[in-house]
């Protein structure tokens, strides 16, 4: 009704406007007085009014109305609300990766089963390692295949899911609907504590299958090391996944950008023999530190035994001829033997913790170039 009711006197306004306008016209053209001075007092009202027609007909003079503005009309005004903080943006983006998250509930079945799948596999692989001197070498490659493992299905797993959303994220970016900043930490919030149950259901099943070092500290040391690396491995795969616009390509560049750093572990190289020029590599390679707190966690103050069978023949230290030795006794000779102090620990967690914050702000660094590419001026 007040709608219609605004129109109604706005279609009277514009009618009463072209009323007066075609009056002031008409009156402006009538009451022209001539240019020329009048010739004879009697003569002076016709000759005016004929002056007045010549020159209203040679200078036509037109009067554009003012617009009066009805008091009685009602008027909508439109106000322009305020732009949203930073921080009420961060909060609608989390609910929305929250929802979607939610609305895929078969995803995160077969991300819970594909990992139970993989644990049975490695435990089964290496069940009920035991304390001679055989299980050095299967305790060592239990946990290098725990690396590969978990840094490939989690780089994969967003390598494989981040490419589409990338686009939906440029398309929305073009229209500078909210900061970068904020879409990539709801991102990242709202996919780790997903990460860290099922790292967690991961070393549930594979620990006891495997007969890790016994004692809730070290299944607690061996938990916080696998999530590390898992989360590096995500890392590596937001930075591969930001970096191109396809799925097929961001699958066919995670292997060529994750394989070098397998080298880089001490049970590929022992002692880090490797060229000086790919010494830097060391420092930024999860693989590199987290054997190192894989292996602290598991061999530091393990007691091995030396079964009939076992021993190694070696020159003897003083006279000639050979004797016969166990090669390991304690855990820390094995780590001795591959260049890792046992102390070192800390240093390895805190080592992997700065490489997943280093490649996530990498990845973030990225997305924000490309951002800026489709929106000059977008929001950071």
């Amino acid at each position: 009704m007040v709608l219609l009711r605004n129109g109604k006197h706005r279609r009277q306004a514009r009618r009463h406007q072209k009323t007066e306008q075609r009056l002031l016209t008409t009156s402006v053209h009538s009451s022209s007085l001539s240019l020329e001075p009048p010739s004879s007092p009697n003569h002076a009202s016709s000759s005016a009014t004929s002056s007045a027609t010549a020159s209203a007909s040679a200078y036509p003079v037109y009067v554009q109305a003012v617009p009066q503005v009805d008091p009685q009309a009602e008027y909508l005004v439109t106000k322009v609300p305020p732009s949203p903080s930073w921080l009420e943006l961060f909060v609608l983006l989390v609910k929305r990766c929250w929802t979607i998250q939610a609305r895929m509930p078969f995803l995160l079945k077969a991300n819970a089963a594909q990992t139970g799948m993989l644990a049975m596999l490695v435990g089964l692989s290496f069940l009920g390692i035991d304390n001679d001197q055989s299980s050095v070498q299967n305790r060592l490659g239990a946990i290098y295949f725990l690396l590969v493992t978990q840094m490939f299905s989690n780089a994969f797993g967003v390598v494989l899911t981040f490419p589409e959303e990338r686009a939906v994220f440029l398309r929305e970016q073009s229209n500078n609907m909210y900061p970068v900043s904020a879409y990539f930490l709801a991102k990242v919030l709202i996919i780790l504590p997903w990460l860290v149950t099922i790292s967690f259901l991961f070393c549930s099943i594979v620990y006891p299958m495997m007969g890790l070092a016994p004692g809730a500290s070290h299944f607690f040391k061996f938990v916080v090391s696998v999530t590390l690396v898992a989360l590096s491995g995500q890392a590596f795969g937001l930075v591969v996944a930001c970096s191109v616009p396809t799925r097929i390509l961001a699958v066919t560049l995670a292997p060529l950008c994750i394989a070098p750093f397998i080298l880089f572990t001490p049970y590929a190289l022992p002692g880090g023999r490797f060229p000086v020029i790919f010494k830097p590599l060391q420092y930024i390679s999860p693989f590199w530190w987290g054997f190192n707190a894989l292996t602290i966690n598991e061999f530091a103050g393990l007691s091995l035994a030396c079964l009939p069978g076992q021993e190694i023949e070696v020159p003897r230290i003083a006279g000639d001829g050979r004797q016969v030795i166990c090669q390991y006794l304690t855990g820390e000779q094995v780590l001795r033997q591959y260049g890792i102090d046992d102390g070192e620990f800390g240093l390895s967690v805190g080592m992997l913790i700065l490489i997943s914050v280093f490649f996530r702000g990498l990845a973030f660094v990225i997305l924000r170039h490309f951002s800026r590419r489709v929106q000059p001026n977008g929001l950071v």
